[in-house]
């Protein structure tokens, strides 16, 4: 008998179909490798088949006797519970029972011993001494300590006792779901042979070809909402899979060479005749249903990396360094030069000091002794192993953006209302700032070389040579004939504001215009509002 069936399950989100009529049959010794695409569905099958999610059409049978068990691909993050509390959840109601009485046992209280006799008396009904016995012997195999809080271990170590929490249950079924993520090679051959000798059913969504071959005796495909199964390992089903794959492609190019000389029938073939081949009709209409139905294969993920501008030949230097956790010595006179072009490994352990090295080569963390030089003109990107940079609250195009680009697109608000702000201020210089005024004085119709300087006049001698110079022009004797040394102060002045505001506008706007032009922010004005749209 099957422990677990499922039968034409369906699911969706949205208008997206993750799984489409999915059939499945887990039988005791199987051990099914799921593979798919990222966002293919595989995490969302495996809850299905754990019962924490309903499929929205189908039917699920689990045997009443077996018990099954998951670990989740996200660490946990209970961070202010001990191993010991964590690992016992797995038990159910056992489990809290023995947390408590931990618990309790650490109090010494005289309430405590109260309760303690309680839920003495209630473990010995569920057998739970022998489960606690368990709980320490997975502690033991993978080398955790019960009461370390999760907060103090390294994602390595949380990532173990999420696995001693699915391990601690004894399950018929175990459906790990990127079960070598974060783990060292230690631990990842541990746990090869753990799977390998596992006499129940075994489901595993990983992305490691190594451990996919090594334990896997059934390979299962998740594409396009359709399950395919494969009584093979990895590398059989590489060469099953593209034959399956030249074998479509070959079906798909008939079916549309086909359906292409039937629209052509259709559309000059029935010209020479008078009635219709009514059944041709109706199995044309019936294959332009199956062509829009279609779901094509996606096209192969590439990306690449930008480069940034050229920095200098030293990335980072570190020259004795040493950091300590409380008195637990990590990193101990650690002195090396990463140059530009450099490809650079770190192994280890779990919880030795890996990603510690890494924070202190960025800066982040300042080291107990020695110095950490960086090079110039760096542009760092990292990507830390809890993806503690993605907010599961924002969307993808939210996420996307850096702290740089974010302030790269508060920028390019301010830099549209600057825009708007000059345009608005010429404009009133334009309509507001005396040109009726300067023209029936006839001032703006003068050479006003004097004006081209900075400086005003700035006493009576010079005023009064200006003032000499323009008296005797025919466009100043014609409108202004008679005024004296006074009046044409007031109008000059007038002319003087209105010139001078307009060299400030002019350098207000076209240096930065081409400040922003060289450093590439005056684009993302654009881009922000195309976000904005979407």
């Amino acid at each position: 008998m099957p422990y677990i069936r499922l039968d034409q399950i369906e699911f969706s989100i949205g208008t997206r179909v993750l799984l489409d009529k999915v059939s499945l049959t887990l039988d005791k010794g199987e051990r099914l490798g799921l593979l798919g695409r990222n966002g293919a569905g595989k995490s969302t099958l495996m809850r299905i088949l754990s019962g924490e999610l309903s499929s929205e059409d189908g039917e699920r049978w689990v045997d009443p006797n077996i018990t099954v068990a998951r670990l989740e691909q996200a660490l946990p993050d209970h961070l202010e519970t001990s191993v010991f509390d964590y690992v016992a959840t797995g038990l159910a109601e056992t489990g809290a029972l023995l947390s408590r009485y931990h618990t309790l046992a650490a109090d010494g209280s005289e309430e405590a011993f109260e309760e303690l006799s309680q839920i003495q008396t209630k473990l010995e009904h569920f057998d739970g001494w022998n489960m606690e016995q368990r709980i320490e012997r997975v502690l033991q195999q993978l080398d955790l300590k019960a009461d370390d809080l999760l907060a103090m271990l390294s994602g390595g170590w949380r990532r173990r006792a999420a696995l001693a929490r699915a391990l601690v249950t004894e399950p018929d079924v175990l459906l790990l779901d990127e079960p070598t993520n974060h783990l060292d090679i230690p631990s990842i051959d541990w746990l090869e042979q753990q799977v390998s000798s596992f006499e129940g059913a075994i489901v595993l969504i990983t992305h490691d070809r190594r451990f996919l071959q090594r334990v896997c005796n059934r390979i299962g495909e998740l594409d396009r909402g359709h399950l395919s199964l494969w009584q093979a390992d990895y590398a059989k089903f590489l060469v099953l899979r593209e034959q399956q794959a030249e074998a479509e492609a070959r079906a798909d190019a008939l079916f549309d060479k086909k359906l292409a000389q039937e629209e052509t029938w259709i559309r000059q073939g029935i010209k020479a005749r008078r009635t219709r081949n009514e059944g041709r009709v109706s199995a044309l209409k019936a294959m332009r249903e199956e062509r829009a139905q279609r779901r094509v294969a996606q096209g192969k993920g590439s990306f690449k990396l930008e480069e940034a501008n050229r920095s200098g030949r030293r990335v980072a230097e570190a020259r004795g360094i040493g950091f300590r956790y409380g008195g637990d010595t990590v990193v101990d006179d650690f002195s090396t030069i990463i140059q530009r072009g450099d490809r650079v490994g770190i192994v280890g352990s779990n919880g030795v000091g890996k990603t510690t090295l890494i924070k202190l080569l960025l800066g982040e963390l300042t080291p107990d002794e020695g110095d950490v030089l960086l090079g110039t003109q760096l542009e760092i990107a990292y990507s830390d192993q809890l993806r503690g940079e993605l907010d599961p609250e924002k969307d993808l195009i939210d996420n996307k953006m850096t702290t740089a680009t974010l302030d790269a697109q508060v920028n390019a608000r301010w830099i549209a209302l600057w825009l708007a702000v000059c345009a608005v201020t010429i404009l009133g210089m334009i309509l507001l700032g005396g040109v009726t005024r300067l023209t029936e004085s006839g001032l703006s119709m003068v050479d006003w070389r004097p004006i081209t300087c900075w400086l005003p006049p700035l006493n009576t001698q010079e005023w009064q040579a200006i003032f000499e110079l323009y008296k005797d022009t025919p466009e100043y004797i014609k409108i202004n004939a008679g005024m004296d040394v006074e009046g044409f102060k007031s109008i000059f002045w007038l002319e003087y504001l209105h010139r001078l505001w307009g060299r400030i506008i002019g350098i207000a706007f076209f240096v930065p215009f081409v400040w922003l032009l060289i450093r590439g922010d005056f684009f993302l004005i654009g881009q922000h509002f195309s976000l904005t749209r979407a």
